[in-house]
């Protein structure tokens, strides 16, 4: 009886096993690869290869470049490395991914983004000690020169050696490492990125997860409801398959029914729990930011028409990162608050929450006086484990307003407005040509403190 009973699972177990290994086949993921026609699929590839590269991303512009500098350096320090894998997935894995676009007399911008699966891991000394995977939306901002516009003496940083050029110069070849470069090696660049929990899914994925709660659960009313026929009599496995086979068949089918709809039950209500939950940890976020960039983007275009809101938050998470992975924040040429001492320092890694929220906003002459709120989910290291933890800075910032905004600005590349020579600021306080203090508010956001 006992014999015939493991056969039985046996055989059950052996076809979902079966039905599984041909779907993990039939749904073997791409890959994407780094092509010149694709920047984004390039930047996604580049930012895997991170960990183990002796350069930043090449398709990353001069800041996203520095931030990234300054993170590995932080890694480094700790023994750690943090690794990426990037896989296409869902419905915008590669078509049609441009959300938004906006411009000034000089250069474009898209928000681009695909669907993707995060697989997030940290390494020291060659053991993983972090793995977090999750569904994402991976959002890129693209800048490229608008075409027509005249670029040779535009300030540049050279790829190569990371010494300040004109772009003309880097096309004759650059001054000091003498590596010549066409235009489509300098634009378009990824001038900002960041991952976004993906909540949605396809129908494929809906229908493995289903399977994943329906699956053990016909499994065990099959066993409970065999079991308790045949302790009852009513299925005999001594009998003749004659008498055996209707009471057989009904087990089979009442089992696979019952299991059905009791796993579809359990997760429906695991899927409303999560979202529930999620939505919890959301609250304080979504009613902090409800209304706030419409009215943010509605004072600020009152100054300055080009403005937008995905710029901006774009901007303010590019300096908060920056600030975090600097040793010494007062060094940074964008920074102007107290000094912070290690408040940052076990932060490892960091990702964007999508929520930045306008709390307050002033103007003096030609400045404006801004207070955000920015979320971020940070990594800590502490020892030899790693914590994650959503937080809520709390940003000071300050603006020229009464100049355009230069969608093109970078501190990497900076232009004395006295003798017009190029320098990068996060090595130079003053122009190295003629001594000058160049006075980056005119151009940039300044952060005037962090909380």
């Amino acid at each position: 009886l006992k014999a015939k009973t493991a056969i039985l699972l046996t055989i059950s177990a052996e076809i979902i096993y079966k039905r599984n290994i041909y779907m993990a086949k039939k749904e073997t993921p791409k890959q994407w690869t780094k092509t010149k026609n694709d920047i984004f699929e390039s930047f996604a590839v580049e930012l895997q290869e991170l960990a183990d590269a002796e350069q930043t991303p090449p398709s990353a512009d001069q800041d996203v470049r520095y931030v990234l500098e300054l993170q590995q350096k932080r890694l480094r320090s700790k023994g750690l490395k943090v690794k990426y894998k990037i896989t296409p997935r869902g419905l915008l894995n590669g078509k049609e991914d441009t959300l938004k676009r906006w411009s000034d007399k000089r250069y474009t911008n898209e928000l681009k983004c695909r669907t993707c699966h995060l697989d997030n891991e940290i390494y020291k000394n060659g053991k993983k000690i972090y793995n977090k995977e999750q569904n994402s939306n991976f959002y890129q901002i693209v800048t490229d020169l608008k075409a027509g516009v005249p670029s040779d003496d535009e300030p540049y940083v050279c790829p190569n050696c990371g010494a300040v050029n004109t772009m003309g110069e880097l096309q004759q070849g650059c001054k000091f490492c003498r590596t010549r470069f066409n235009m489509d090696d300098l634009y378009p660049k990824v001038s900002n990125y960041f991952f976004i929990k993906d909540q949605s899914g396809t129908k494929k994925e809906l229908k493995n997860h289903i399977f994943a709660f329906v699956i053990p659960c016909i499994l065990l009313f099959l066993f409970g409801i065999g079991w308790y026929r045949m302790s009852s009599g009513e299925l005999d496995f001594s009998a003749d398959w004659e008498e055996l086979l209707p009471p057989l068949i009904s087990t089979v089918v009442g089992g696979i029914i019952g299991g059905f709809v009791f796993g579809y039950i359990l997760w429906a209500i695991f899927k409303l729990g999560s979202l529930f939950m999620q939505a919890g940890k959301s609250t304080g976020m979504l009613v902090q930011t409800a209304g706030s960039s419409n009215r943010f983007v509605a004072e600020m275009q009152a100054h300055s028409p080009e403005f937008t809101y995905e710029y901006f938050a774009a901007k303010v998470v590019s300096l908060v990162k920056m600030i975090i992975f600097s040793e010494n924040a007062q060094e940074l040429p964008n920074y102007e608050g107290p000094a912070l001492g290690n408040r940052f320092h076990n932060i490892v890694d960091t990702f964007y929450t999508g929520a930045v929220a306008l709390k307050d906003f002033q103007t003096q002459g030609d400045f404006a006086y801004i207070k955000v709120y920015v979320y971020l989910d940070n990594l800590f290291c502490n020892n030899k484990s790693i914590s994650r933890q959503t937080d809520r800075f709390t940003v000071y910032l300050r603006k020229n307003i009464a100049k355009p905004i230069d969608f093109g600005f970078s501190v990497k590349k900076i232009q004395c407005k006295t003798c017009f020579g190029s320098f990068d600021a996060t090595k130079e306080k003053a122009c190295p040509y003629c001594g000058n203090k160049y006075d980056i508010s005119d151009d940039e956001w300044i952060v005037t403190g962090i909380e």
